[in-house]
């Protein structure tokens, strides 16, 4: 089993010097998936797009997540996003937030240790 980690944040002398933007966690939380033997689709957006539409939709044996990635601190969903959800939940899907590998950890037992 792969093991990952993830740091947020690296201080020095109590000041942050590195903070990780959200595509640092995406690149993460899709390699980790994909390992995992999740097919991950990134959704695109664009003038015509659905808005709030979560950023990927993850599909493994059936079972499909619309997975909307945040930065670890301070990353919010938008008013569309959380409509979105909401519609995605009222009609029986899942819908997932994930800001760190920890949040999908339950998506990768068996297959990588945290």
């Amino acid at each position: 089993m792969a093991d990952y980690r993830i740091m947020t944040q690296l201080t020095v002398s109590g000041q942050a010097v590195l903070n990780i933007q959200e595509r640092d966690v995406s690149k993460q939380i899709i390699a980790a998936l994909q390992y995992s033997g999740w097919k991950t689709l990134r959704n695109s957006q664009n003038a015509f797009s659905l808005k709030g539409y979560s950023d990927y939709t993850i599909i493994r044996d059936g079972e499909v997540i619309f997975l909307e990635l945040k930065r670890p601190k301070g990353g919010k969903q938008t008013n569309h996003q959380v409509k979105f959800q909401h519609d995605i939940e009222e009609h029986g899907g899942r819908y997932m937030i994930a800001r760190s590998l920890e949040d999908i950890e339950s998506l990768t037992i068996g297959y990588i240790k945290f």
